[in-house]
């Protein structure tokens, strides 16, 4: 959310939305977010007023129930959107009202099912912008 004094927003408790686009001329598979492949692959920092970087993660899964490699397609120019609500579901943020620096990172790394399913590994860093953080 962004308001015109104060700058865009990120509240704590709501969620709001990291988008990803397919640059390439070609479909692009990623894993999906509910299994353990794709449920990392995004990760937050924050870089604080006095220069300090945050990393900011999603809470560990103690067992995964049900899980598989799952992973769906992105095709040329299209865009995908990952919901972020850090009060319930992230660590290593601060909770105070404070402006910062956000930037997203999106990796998934090579191993065997991302080669057996053909799944793109690698690593995507968003430029930093500048957020206050709100409970």
């Amino acid at each position: 959310r962004t308001h015109e004094k104060m700058g865009a927003s990120v509240r704590t408790v709501t969620p709001f939305y990291v988008v990803a686009v397919n640059q390439s001329n070609k479909p692009i598979r990623v894993w999906r977010e509910w299994c353990s492949w794709g449920y990392y692959a995004l990760s937050l920092e924050a870089k604080l007023p006095d220069g300090t970087v945050v990393p900011i993660t999603k809470k560990g899964v103690v067992v995964w129930t049900k899980n598989y490699p799952d992973h769906f397609i992105i095709l040329p120019g299209e865009y995908f959107v990952m919901p972020v609500k850090l009060k319930d579901e992230w660590e290593g943020f601060h909770a105070k009202e404070e402006k910062v620096f956000l930037r997203a990172h999106y990796k998934i790394v090579s191993e065997e099912y991302a080669a057996k399913e053909g799944v793109w590994t690698g690593e995507v860093i968003s430029p930093w912008i500048e957020v206050t953080l709100r409970e």
